[in-house]
Parts: structure tokens; sequence; C-alpha cells
């Protein structure tokens, strides 16, 4: 005979349940603005502690010790760190300034072959040229109260390091093609490690506060033009190009995405096309690759206090004059939310290593060292004994810039070490051979600031070029 249960203590028990339940999100909705405001106040070192802490990181090895290899040279007869990276002929001498703005990243080039480098620099020339008579025109304008400017911005959320570089590049690209003096600004806390590990190079971009109170008037145009629907994106970007054309306009304000090749695909604005058509770049990924990567250039280079902390990094792992491989691992599951595209699977992750692992010792056998940078702890776990200590990576922290503020489980230390983990990576990236990587707009900047060729570039899962999949 079955037990009899009163029908008040079903009740009692459903009332129970909801109000654990909205207890719960009360104390959840509450809790957050507090969660955040603590670490916006405490968590978060500012822009003044990045650049005046002169204590050293403490970088280390993941899975141990490895051996310098600063006596290992390329097979070319040259040390990799200290080829150049663009060469052009006598008769284009006068960017000779360009060239040396450009070389002040100080980021060197393995990916790009010598005999390259004047194909490259005659592939450039008109480019080039462009940029020389630019740096002229930025300096003598910008001392005008009356000179028309253009204003990439930094707000309301504008992704990562590659979506705000492609967006810079982008709106580097208008500035020129419009005559337009060009500023950036990244906000308060928005480009909290570009504002610490950037500086200007070929042109001051920065917005005194004087220009500041001017460029947020009410009267100019702001546009925020990103990566959606195509409808969408012609839209925003036909009025974007009429209102850079508008003389009454001083100021225009763009937070954008979009890649410069978005430009050379504009129909019906001839100013921007003969612009486009010096370049003598056809292929969009070629285009994109080499127009960021000179937009990079000319508007940056690194700080020292960054760049000291890269060649020890560089100790640390073994890759002082050496040739190695680069390695891009992407989960999206650090300090960030999921992103749809990114490889979401361990085994898809243990392919991406098996891929570069095969990769190096095919090309180059078992003496090249493969360099791995990824944002899961749990990656860097994939690393066993069986890769005898080819694949390296540093044992640090590691977080997405542009979601800083979700993160409430990290000291102000850890920040720090992350956000310069974000550019010391990068570069580390960037100066490889060959990169292996998945879906990542992080690892396509680091082939940009190197114009790495396709041939040079393997995908993870396939392990093949992108030259191969032509």
């Amino acid at each position: 005979m079955a037990l009899y249960r009163p029908q008040w203590l079903y009740a009692n028990k459903f009332r129970l349940f909801l109000t654990l339940v909205l207890f719960t999100i009360v104390v959840v909705y509450l809790g957050r603005p507090k969660l955040s405001l603590f670490f916006s106040e405490l968590e978060l070192p500012s822009v003044e502690e990045l650049r005046n802490d002169s204590t050293p990181l403490r970088w280390k090895p993941c899975g141990g010790a490895f051996i310098n290899g600063s006596n290992v040279v390329d097979r070319e007869g040259n040390e990799p760190h200290r080829k150049m990276l663009l060469s052009v002929t006598a008769k284009d001498a006068d960017v000779d300034d360009v060239l040396k703005a450009l070389h002040a990243l100080q980021v060197t080039c393995q990916s790009r072959p010598l005999v390259e480098t004047e194909k490259l620099g005659k592939t450039f020339a008109k480019f080039l040229i462009a940029l020389k008579n630019y740096t002229v025109f930025h300096a003598l304008e910008r001392k005008k109260p009356s000179a028309k400017r253009l204003l990439w911005v930094c707000k309301n959320g504008c992704g990562g390091i590659a979506d705000r570089m492609k967006g810079i590049a982008f709106a580097l690209m208008l500035a020129m093609f419009s005559r337009r003096v060009l500023h950036l600004d990244w906000g308060p806390q928005q480009g909290l490690s570009e504002l610490a590990f950037l500086e200007p190079n070929a042109i001051d971009w920065h917005l005194m506060q004087e220009e500041r109170e001017k460029a947020y008037l009410q009267d100019n145009h702001h546009f925020y033009t990103k990566s959606s629907s195509i409808n969408g994106v012609a839209k925003n970007l036909r009025k974007l190009l009429e209102a850079t054309k508008k003389e009454s306009l001083q100021w225009v304000a763009v937070n954008t995405n979009l890649s410069p090749s978005t430009l050379a695909n504009t129909v019906g604005y001839e100013w921007i096309n003969n612009g486009m058509a010096s370049l003598s770049l056809n292929n969009v990924h070629d285009l994109n690759i080499n127009l960021i990567g000179l937009a990079f250039r000319y508007l940056f280079k690194f700080s020292s206090y960054l760049l000291q902390e890269v060649r020890a990094a560089r100790r640390v792992l073994g890759l002082e004059h050496t040739r190695y491989v680069g390695l891009h691992v992407r989960t999206g599951f650090e300090g960030w939310e999921q992103h749809p595209n990114v490889y979401t699977k361990p085994r898809q992750w243990s392919e991406s290593i098996s891929c570069a692992y095969r990769y190096a010792t095919q090309h180059f056998g078992n003496e090249v060292p493969i360099f791995l940078a990824t944002d899961s702890k749990q990656v860097k776990g994939m690393v066993g004994p069986e890769y005898r200590g080819q694949i390296r990576c540093l044992d640090n922290v590691v977080l997405h810039v542009g979601k800083l503020k979700k993160l409430h489980s990290k000291t102000k230390a850890q920040v720090k070490e992350s956000l310069f983990s974000v550019w010391v990576e990068l570069i580390l990236l960037a100066e490889s051979h060959s990169l292996v990587r998945g879906v990542s707009g992080y690892a396509f900047l680091a082939e940009c600031l190197c114009f790495m060729p396709k041939e040079r570039t393997v995908r993870a899962l396939t392990c093949t070029s992108s030259y191969e999949r032509k």
C-alpha cells in the first residue's frame, strides 16, 4: 500500500524551492556591481603603474628548463633576428625616413626570406611615398586649429587587439585618402595595454585634452561601423565616406573593426579607388596582411620595457638567434566568453599540437623548437614528455584585453603579467619562421607584423599551408 503524503507538503517544498531561486537571483544581481567596482578599483593596474614599475617579470617555462640556442644560426648563414624586413632601390631613397620608422618596431622576421625583401620594397614603393607625404601633412596640419580631423575611438567595446588594429588600419587609410589628421582614443581603460606598451612612431596620434573637448561635441559626426551584415556595413560606410569629404565637418569619429580592404571594395568613390590602386596589391588576403602590418609599424613602436621583457622571455625559452616554429591554440575559455568559431574541444587542441610537431620535424628535423602561445593552461598541460622539450611555452596567466572587466578572480600582479604576456607572446609568434594556427585574430595580427607569406602559415587541423589551399 502506497504511503500517503498530504498535498500541503508538496506545496511547501515548491514554495521553498522558489524562495531559494529568487534569493539566489537577488544576491547575484546585487553583488555584480560590487564585484565590478572592487575589480576596477583594486585589481586593475593603471597605465602609469605599468609604465613606471621597473620590477622585471619572472618568466618561467612550462615543463622545465630549455637549452639556450644562442649559437644556432639560420641555414642561410644569417642570424634571423638581424634581418631587415624591407629594402628599396636607390631611386626610392627619399622614403628612407619612413623605412626607419617601420623598422623602429624592432620586431624581427624569420618568415620573410632575404631574397624577398627587395621585391617587397618594390611592391610598397608607391605606398611608402604616400606614407612619407602623409607624415609631412600630419605634422603641419595638426598644429592648425581649423584642420580637418578623423578620430578612431574605442567606445562601448572595441574587441581584442586584432579587432582594434584592423579598425585603426582602416582609419589610417581613410585619413590619408580624405586628407584628415588622424587621432586615436582608447578611453581610460579600454586600451590599457596599448597605452602602456605602444608609443607613437611616425606621427603623433595622441588626442590632447583641448582636442578631446572639440572631438566629442554633439554636432560632430560619430559612426559605429562594425563587421555585421553586409548591407549594414555598406550603408554606414557610405555615410562615413560622405562625411569625411564634407568641408563643413571638422571632426569625424569612427569606432570600427573593419579591415582596410573594405575601402578597396568601395564602389563609386574615385578618391578612394585611386589611393588603393597605388598599392599594387590585388589579393584581398595580402592586402589586409600588408596594410595592417604597415599601419601598425607606421603608427606604433613598442616601449623599451616591453622589449626588455621580450628579450627575457626569449632567453628563458632558448629562442635567441635561432629559427623556430610558432604555434597558437585558442580556446576562448580564459577571461571571456566562448567564440563559436574557435576550436572548442580538447581533441582539436591536441591535434594542433601534433600538427606543429609533425610540420617542424618534417621540414627542419628535431633541432628546431616550437613556441606555443595559448589562452588555456589545459592546452599547455597537453605538452607531454613525448615532445622532448621541443615544444616550449611560458608558465603565465593569460587574458583577453577586450574583457578586462569580466575578470574578478585575478590579482593585480596576475593582471600585470597577463597584459605583458599578450604582447610578449604576440611578438614571439610574429618572429617565428612558420606559424601553425587555428581561427584567431590574434594569430592573424602576428602574421601582419611580419607580412608573413602564405606558404609560411599552416592551418592547424589540416596541417596544410595557406599557399597549398589557394
